[in-house]
């Protein structure tokens, strides 16, 4: 009888009072615009954020952040052959 009463009470809250056990932040509405000062990437990602957030159009972000990775996945092919130097730590030869 008392699982019937608890199970009530809880279909209850959930029915008729969904927010009462909510955080007062989530009635503030949306605003795409704006960032929450609280919110920051982890630093990692941080030069990432900053490019995205310093290129107005999305696009040419998103473009510029993918020119980096391809440039940085280029690097190995691009030293030079050397006497010091093996192919084993060039595995683009290897192809």
């Amino acid at each position: 009888m008392a699982a019937a009463g608890y199970l009530g009470a809880v279909l209850a809250i959930i029915a008729y009072y969904p927010d009462v056990l909510g955080h007062a932040d989530n009635m503030i509405p949306a605003n795409p615009y704006a960032t929450p000062h609280h919110i920051v990437p982890e630093w990692y990602f941080l030069w990432v954020y900053a490019v995205l957030r310093s290129i107005p159009n999305k696009s040419a972000g998103v473009a510029l952040v993918g020119m980096v990775f391809l440039s940085l996945a280029s690097l190995p092919a691009t030293q030079l052959a050397s006497r010091s130097q093996s192919p084993r730590f060039r595995p683009i030869h290897l192809i």
